[in-house]
């Protein structure tokens, strides 16, 4: 995972699901390394990105900075 530019690149390699001889006929899912670019908005804070992979889920929380939440929100520690 990395931040360049406002731009978040995920990048992961899927592996096959058979080993030793097996010969595969037909693949449902592709096999490699594919690449993800999200942009991102100005006012968050991503130098605390998280990543959390589950059972094939891919599960990103880029948090809001500081200075992009509401006055609000800011003066009462949200």
């Amino acid at each position: 995972m990395q931040v360049d530019n406002g731009a978040l690149t995920v990048t992961a390699e899927r592996k096959p699901a058979y080993t030793g001889d097996a010969q595969v006929l037909v693949a449902e899912r592709p096999v490699g390394t594919f690449t993800r670019e999200l942009s991102l908005g100005e006012a968050l804070d991503t130098d605390r990105i998280e990543a959390a992979y589950d059972a094939g889920v891919l599960e990103l929380r880029i948090p809001v900075a500081e200075q992009g939440k509401p006055a609000q929100d800011r003066d009462q520690g949200r």
